[in-house]
C-alpha cells in the first residue's frame, strides 16, 4: 500500500544524491526596447475632417482645453450612497435633540429636509457675521486664519445626513464660503433655526 510512497522517498534519494536540486537556467532572448509615442499632431490641412452619420466631427481633439484630473473636479463631498451624498456631521447633543424633534415623532421630515430649511433661513445672517472676520486684515501677531475648527462640544456624535449631490455642493460651498467646516455651519443653523 505504500508503494507510492516508498517511489516518492526513493525519488528524493537519487535526487540528494545527484547533487541536490539542480534548477534548469534558460537563456531569454533580448527584449527590444518599445517605440517612442507619435508626438499629437493636429490634421493637415489639406485633410479634411471626417464626420460621423450623426453630424458630429470625429478625430478631432481640442488641443487648448486640458483634460481633466481626476479629484480637481467632479469630486463630490461626502460618499456616495445609491443616487445621494451621505455626510456625517458631527453634532453636539443639544443641537441632535433639536434635529430629532424637528422631524416629528414618528419621523415625518428627512434629516436633509430639516437641515436645508435651516440653512435656507439663518444662512445671510451667519454669513454677515463671518465676512467681516474673514476680510479683517490681519496683523503682525494675529492668527493667520479664521480659526474653522470648534473646540468644544458637549458629547458631539456623527450623524449621517443624506443629500442629493447638488444639494451635497451647495452646502460644502456655503461652508467654504463662510470659513467653516461642514459640521460648524449645520450646527449653527440647526442652532439659530431651531430654538
Amino acid at each position: 500500500m505504500s508503494s507510492g510512497l516508498d517511489a516518492v522517498k526513493d525519488a528524493l534519494a537519487e535526487v540528494k544524491d545527484d547533487g541536490g536540486f539542480q534548477p534548469r537556467r534558460v537563456a531569454l532572448a533580448p527584449v527590444a526596447p518599445l517605440p517612442a509615442p507619435a508626438p499629437a499632431t493636429p490634421p493637415a490641412v489639406d485633410q479634411e475632417a471626417v464626420t460621423s452619420p450623426t453630424g458630429t466631427r470625429v478625430g478631432q481633439v481640442a488641443l487648448d482645453d486640458p483634460a481633466p484630473v481626476a479629484g480637481e473636479e467632479g469630486r463630490l463631498p461626502g460618499t456616495a450612497k445609491g443616487h445621494r451624498r451621505l455626510l456625517a456631521v458631527n453634532l453636539p447633543a443639544a443641537t441632535r435633540a433639536r434635529l430629532d424633534d424637528a422631524r416629528g415623532e414618528p419621523a415625518v421630515r428627512t434629516r436633509s429636509d430639516v437641515v436645508l430649511e435651516a440653512l435656507a433661513a439663518t444662512f445671510d445672517a451667519i454669513a454677515d457675521e463671518r465676512r467681516p472676520q474673514l476680510d479683517a486684515p490681519q496683523s503682525r501677531f494675529s492668527a493667520s486664519t479664521v480659526r474653522r475648527r470648534r473646540l468644544a462640544l458637549d458629547d458631539p456624535r456623527d450623524v449621517p445626513i443624506q443629500f442629493s449631490p447638488d444639494e451635497a455642493t451647495a452646502v460644502k460651498e456655503a461652508a467654504d464660503e463662510v470659513g467653516l467646516t461642514v459640521s460648524a455651519l449645520i450646527t449653527e443653523a440647526l442652532d439659530r433655526h431651531l430654538r
